[in-house]
């Protein structure tokens, strides 16, 4: 048996954190031979920590845009790559910022987003295909114009979710 699990407000606690008793639970259900799958909106740097401490069969990352197995090994990726720079663009024009996510990388137009694993990206000044070539897993916006935002995902035929 496969066992899902989402990591935020499910398997962590508010602080983030991960109980003995809920690696215990999980181990038991290893032991019985069921498989551990994370299954998460975060995406691989923001699950890294994680899946080494849990070290889980498989772990589903970016909404399903990633699949990664116990080894690190790419299984499944579907990432936006066609018209990335139209789209970032036109995300980045109704919102007061957009973080990008890539495989390894999490990119903010905003400079005050700095830290170990996300780095600033001026979108107007850089070849956004050129830079992203291979493609980004997700797309964040901050504080978008939703009318525009539901356009922008009919345009390019994208999924979109609010996360509150």
């Amino acid at each position: 048996m496969y066992i899902f699990f989402d990591l935020d407000d499910t398997l962590l606690t508010k602080k983030k954190e991960i109980t003995p008793f809920t690696k215990e639970i999980l181990n038991k259900c290893r032991n019985l031979g069921h498989k551990l799958v994370i299954n998460t909106a975060r995406g691989f740097l923001a699950t890294k920590s994680i899946i080494e401490e849990l070290n889980p069969d498989f772990s589903v990352l970016n909404a399903g845009a990633l699949v990664i197995d116990r080894d690190l090994n790419q299984i499944y990726k579907s990432p936006i790559t066609e018209d990335l720079d139209k789209i970032i663009l036109d995300i980045y024009s109704c919102s007061e910022k957009v973080m990008i996510q890539t495989i390894d990388i999490l990119y903010s137009s905003n400079e005050n987003d700095v830290t170990e694993t996300t780095k600033y990206i001026d979108v107007n000044d850089v070849d956004l295909n050129e830079f992203f070539k291979g493609g980004a897993y997700k797309i964040v916006p901050r504080k978008i114009d939703l009318d525009k935002a539901y356009k922008i995902k009919d345009k390019y035929n994208l999924d979109f979710c609010i996360y509150g």
